[in-house]
């Protein structure tokens, strides 16, 4: 989860600590509207990207589990139960 830290009262030590811990952005009051959409637009560009990074990765480890989910659950339900 992308994270834009919004302060009023910022320094360099506390942008650093922010960054450190996650966030993408560390915005100090006042900014215009056109900076915070610009940074959640970049938040949302970047989440969507580390996603499709992920689902390119995992899919096929996905599909596999899946598969197998299937075949146990229909191996289950072949099986009477046990009087």
């Amino acid at each position: 989860m992308p994270i834009i830290f919004i302060t009023g009262h910022g320094d360099i030590p506390m942008s650093v600590q922010a960054m450190k811990a996650g966030a993408i952005e560390f915005l100090t009051k006042p900014f215009g509207d056109d900076v915070l959409l610009s940074a959640i637009r970049n938040a949302i560009e970047r989440s969507q990207a580390t996603l499709g990074r992920e689902r390119a990765t995992e899919a096929p480890g996905l599909l596999r589990v899946a598969h197998a989910s299937r075949k146990a659950s229909h191996d289950l339900g072949s099986r009477r139960p046990i009087e």
